[in-house]
């Protein structure tokens, strides 16, 4: 939870990109032994902007560099697929025991980033239960979800699948994440959805979480 990638690549039409360059956009790591020319678009696939969300999945699906392209989970990672969980625990997956998250922050649960009394209190220094995570996400959730309305109250008038999508970010990155991405912002207050998908794929927090990123975009474009 909140990791704070939010830097805007200069613009280009990422919709005429490859899958693979869709899904490394900006990204400074080098994959010397991935050809490019393996994901060009097959013979007789559509084309268009949601052809390249498909092709990005595919190629996270089938990567055969997974050490490159798949996030490293700390130990106590157990991957959350259950239907009594929404889309962001999904996407934060639970971790039974305390670890570092990508800004060195102590993390346990669905991304709870501990307080100074979490901390003081020693409660999670032999885990958490999942009734236990649930609570925390909970509180948190409500937390971050009135934090993003009160930094962009225009946000409470967007369609449903819009709100969804930036309360994950917002649990995510933080509630103050929509001050530091005019461009976005704008985007979506005049409803034009696609632009601010592609403006989400060439983010650095696209390039951070990837798949999550894909997913959220694939929401927004579809409006």
């Amino acid at each position: 939870m909140e990791n704070r990638f939010l830097d805007e690549l200069p613009d280009t039409d990422i919709s005429k990109m490859t899958a693979f360059d869709q899904l490394t956009y900006g990204d400074d790591v080098e994959y010397d032994s991935i050809e490019h020319d393996t994901w060009a678009q097959p013979k007789g696939e559509a084309t268009g902007f949601m052809a390249g969300f498909n092709r990005a999945e595919k190629f996270l699906a089938k990567s055969t560099e997974p050490e490159k392209l798949t996030k490293v989970e700390p130990e106590g990672f157990i991957n959350s697929t259950s239907k009594d969980i929404n889309e962001t625990q999904k996407n934060e997956g639970f971790r039974n025991t305390v670890y570092k998250d990508t800004l060195g922050f102590d993390t346990i649960g669905y991304g709870h980033k501990l307080t100074a009394a979490d901390k003081a209190s020693g409660k999670f220094a032999k885990g958490v239960t999942k009734a236990q995570a649930q609570e925390l996400y909970e509180q948190d959730e409500k937390l971050h979800t009135a934090g993003l309305y009160k930094n962009a109250p225009w946000a409470k008038k967007q369609p449903e699948v819009v709100q969804e999508v930036l309360k994950d970010m917002a649990y995510n990155m933080g509630p103050a994440f929509i001050k530091k991405w005019p461009q976005f912002a704008k985007q979506l207050r005049e409803g034009d959805y696609k632009a601010a998908a592609n403006n989400m794929l060439k983010s650095s927090y696209a390039k951070q979480v990837k798949g999550r990123a894909i997913k959220n975009a694939k929401k927004l474009a579809s409006l």
